[in-house]
């Protein structure tokens, strides 16, 4: 008896989900770098409130 063929679709929602998440991610890293170099005086090099 063959085992049958399996196909795995990835739907656009999931990965419009996906990015969605990793956008969420990026922004809290970037709150939290702006933080830290604050808290050193450090001038931020980025615009976090344009990610």
């Amino acid at each position: 008896m063959s085992r049958p063929d399996i196909i795995f679709i990835k739907s656009d929602d999931h990965a419009a989900r996906a990015a969605s998440a990793h956008g969420e991610i990026f922004k809290a890293m970037l709150e939290k770098l702006d933080a830290k170099q604050a808290d050193i005086g450090d001038v931020p090099e980025h615009d976090s409130a344009a990610a």
